[in-house]
């Protein structure tokens, strides 16, 4: 870490306050300007800046008022940040706290200024003069560039302009990255790349995360700026991404670099599952692929498994490209060939199932619940189920965690719980048997905003009572954040909806936290009943659970009743419901509704 006097000015008090916090968290000393003039008067000698460019005084602009900094801190670094990249280019507040003090720094480690671009470019009209190395942050990206001064006078001397206008046209000119697309890399720039990856690396492992590193070869691309093509294309598909909920991730970043002819590497860190790597280079692939004439391999490394060195990521992302491009035009290659295999299955299972939802390919089936004593139907849980154009019925196993894990959840449940109120008001308006359709909520789900009101809408759109509806949550739900748990059953309870508690017993099963929340019933998870005659413990869990609901005033349902002898056993305990293939798997609507007609008929019969 530099050792320079560090003054530090930005117009975010939120962000200044968390960045002074991680200086002196690292034992880094500094100051604090109050103004942009200040700031011009205090510094002398080289300094270390981080500034916000907006803090420019009055009538001056904030490249000029950057430059002017830049020739003050002669030797140290600066790094600037300014206003959202999609309106001036600058390093958003967002960013900086991305970065934190500690890598601060480590971002401008081999350079003496850190700035991102300052407007619009314009050519350099100068051949190659004395300058200053001026890394350019684009997308997070480090980019080395001269800034030549205007006349042949150095940049240093012309940095200490008065009005600064020939400073900012000189960093603009020198900033232009309409070079020549085949310009060799600096050993610098390739040693800035793997300077980021490293920080991000180190990021990485305290947060659990996975650093992805993209190494593409895109051939064809005839315009003047390739890399900034490229970063316009990854805005772009993030955006639509974003747009669809298949993936929320923020363009600036990505840092990307041009390390030789046609050649690209991407740095994408901090994400959490490889599939979403997989998933961003395939979109990536499929843009730069629509371009007229372009070809592109795109080899991907993915920390840990693929390295946990920067130097080893990029040279595996490298390796990857190159078995890419032997295996034939437009190709996508992991490092590890059988990451390849599972990514890329699971994001074509993904993409699937996005496409049944769209295509109405799932529906819901309907198993019933039975009054132990009776036999009658009291009511039907709605099951999902996909079936599949080419592979028939897919089964819950394979897709229901997919559908967890990338937030699809939360629309499929949605659907489920407005198809299943909407069959329910139908069977009702037949003259069927007054039943509760039961509806499981996951817990991306129920975390979701207004969750009540959603609810409150599926009945209304339906016309249903909401006493013909219950939601069934598991135990872990209930457990994270209980009070806020509570208050959100209590709206939905006040309603008239039914809650029951799913899977009961797998978690924190107790009368004290039982009473604290407003459910109505527990459902006894099948992995107690399938041996419940014959495992003593499963047979103590049981009827543990079926005390304790009735001790609460509960109703009690259990889950997976297969055989005879385990509905005597239940029978015995006095549990009030059954469900399981014993009286019927889970049926499309159609078939619950011959059931409950037969209901009906039988009931008839019986008078």
């Amino acid at each position: 870490m530099s050792t320079a006097p560090l003054f530090v000015a930005l117009q975010n008090q939120d962000v200044l306050q968390r960045l002074t916090q991680e200086l002196q968290a690292v034992g880094r000393e500094y100051t604090v300007a109050s103004s942009g003039r200040e700031l011009l008067e205090s510094i002398r000698g080289a300094t270390d800046l981080i500034v916000d460019a907006r803090c420019a005084p009055e009538g001056q602009e904030p490249g000029s008022f950057l430059a002017a900094l830049a020739s003050r801190a002669r030797g140290g670094k600066v790094l600037a940040q300014s206003q959202p990249v999609s309106e001036r280019g600058y390093l958003t507040d967002e960013a900086l706290l991305d970065l934190g003090a500690s890598d601060v720094f480590s971002v401008a480690a081999s350079a003496r200024v850190v700035i991102s671009r300052l407007g619009s470019a314009r050519p350099s009209t100068g051949g190659p003069q004395a300058g200053v190395a001026l890394p350019e942050l684009v997308l997070g990206q480090e980019k080395q560039a001269q800034v030549s001064s205007a006349g042949g006078t150095e940049a240093s001397q012309a940095m200490d302009g008065a009005d600064g206008e020939a400073v900012e046209s000189a960093i603009e000119a020198t900033l232009s990255e309409d070079c020549h697309p085949s310009a060799k890399p600096s050993a610098e720039a390739i040693e800035g790349f793997t300077e980021r990856v490293a920080v991000r690396l180190t990021r990485a492992r305290d947060r659990e995360r996975t650093v992805a590193v993209f190494c593409a070869s895109v051939r064809g691309l005839n315009v003047p700026n390739p890399k900034r093509e490229i970063q316009g294309v990854l805005e772009t598909v993030l955006e639509e991404l974003d747009s669809t909920q298949e993936m929320s991730y923020s363009a600036s970043r990505i840092a990307v670099a041009a390390l030789g002819d046609d050649v690209f590497s991407l740095l994408v860190p901090d994400i959490e599952r490889v599939q979403d790597a997989a998933r961003l280079a395939v979109r990536l692939h499929e843009a730069l692929a629509l371009k007229a004439g372009v070809t592109a391999h795109i080899g991907i490394a993915c920390s840990p498994d693929d390295g946990t060195a920067a130097g080893e990521l990029i040279r595996r992302a490298q390796e990857a490209v190159l078995r890419a491009r032997q295996a034939g035009e437009n190709h996508i290659e992991f490092f590890s060939e059988s990451m390849s295999r599972w990514a890329f299955e699971r994001l074509t299972l993904e993409q699937s199932l996005r496409d049944a939802l769209r295509n109405r390919e799932l529906v819901v089936y309907y198993q019933p619940r039975i009054d132990i004593e009776t036999r009658k139907i009291l009511g039907m849980e709605a099951l999902v189920r996909w079936i599949h154009p080419q592979f028939g019925l897919v089964s819950p196993g394979q897709f229901i965690p997919l559908a967890e894990e990338t937030g699809l959840i939360v629309p499929i449940g949605e659907w489920i719980l407005r198809d299943a109120c909407r069959q329910n008001a139908a069977w009702r308006a037949m003259g069927l048997p007054s039943i509760r359709v039961s509806v499981n909520l996951s817990p991306v789900q129920f975390r979701k905003p207004n969750l009540h009101e959603s609810v409150y809408d599926a009945l209304d759109d339906a016309g249903l009572d909401a006493d013909g509806l219950e939601l069934e949550v598991t135990e872990s739900l209930l457990m994270n954040d209980p009070s806020e748990t509570a208050a959100i059953l209590g709206k939905l309870k006040s309603r008239g909806i039914h809650i029951s508690i799913d899977d009961f017993g797998t978690g924190y099963s107790s009368l004290s936290y039982l009473k604290r929340f407003p459910i109505n019933a527990l459902k006894i998870d099948r992995s107690f009943i399938t041996d419940v005659t014959s495992n003593p413990d499963d047979a103590a869990i049981a009827t543990a659970i079926i005390l304790m609901g009735h001790s609460l005033k509960l109703s009690v349902v259990a889950e997976g009743v297969e055989t005879e002898n385990q509905l005597a056993f239940l029978k015995v305990l006095q549990c009030n419901e059954v469900q399981g293939y014993l009286f019927s798997p889970p049926v499309p609507a159609e078939r619950a509704q011959e059931m409950l007609a037969e209901q009906i008929f039988a009931r008839a019969a019986a008078a």
